[in-house]
Parts: structure tokens; sequence; C-alpha cells
């Protein structure tokens, strides 16, 4: 069985400097994750890279869960991310989630389309 917010706590977990991300990424992703955003597809080596570029600039995140379905492996699933970085400025994005879940409930891809948000 999935647990809810499953992504929210991947992400949560990403973000938190406390959680060695290595840890972190082998906890919620699989060796063969793949990631595309607004059509940019990395793989799972270059996903950890752009988190571990980003988690000494930021001071603050949240992620609020919309929406989430789960049926199986398939996942899909609505959040709002806001971001406060160190040098003071902010994002704010809703993001639409497709995924796939392998058979100990870690992502293995993950689709998404975000918007900027005020």
């Amino acid at each position: 069985m999935v647990a809810r917010y499953r992504l929210k706590r991947a992400i949560d977990d990403l973000l938190d400097e406390a959680v060695a991300l290595r840890v972190a990424a082998d906890r919620h992703f699989s060796p063969d994750f793949r990631q595309t955003v607004n059509g940019l597809a990395v793989d799972r080596e270059a996903f950890i890279d752009a988190v571990e570029t980003l988690r000494p600039q930021l001071k603050q995140s949240r992620v609020t869960v919309l929406d989430e379905v789960v049926d199986t492996a398939r996942y899909a699933q609505r959040h709002r991310i806001e971001l406060t970085l160190r040098d003071g400025s902010r994002v704010s994005r809703e993001v639409y989630v497709f995924a796939e879940l392998d058979a100990e409930s870690r992502f293995v891809r993950i689709d998404e389309v975000t918007l900027d948000v005020l």
C-alpha cells in the first residue's frame, strides 16, 4: 500500500539538510529514476545534482498537497511548492505530477508540468 503524500514526504526529505541527500534519494527514488519537467528530461544523477545545488541556497520550503490519486503503481498529484532562498527571493509553483512507482513504492518516473503562481 502506498502511503499518503508520498511525493511531499520525498521532497521534504530531499530538501532537509539534516537528512543525507543520498539516503533521501535511495528512500524515495529507484536506481532507474527519471524526471521530466516541462519537457526537460534528466536521469537520477542529474536530479540529485540539482537538489545538491539547491539545498545550500534554501532558507525555507513548504509543500501543500492539493490533490493526490494512487492506483497501484500509478501516481498523480497536484501540489504547490513555496521556496524562500537565502538571498530573500521567493518561488511559488503549482506542480502537476504523473508518476510511476516500483514494487517498493519508490518513484521510477516522474513527469511534471509546473506553473509559477503569485
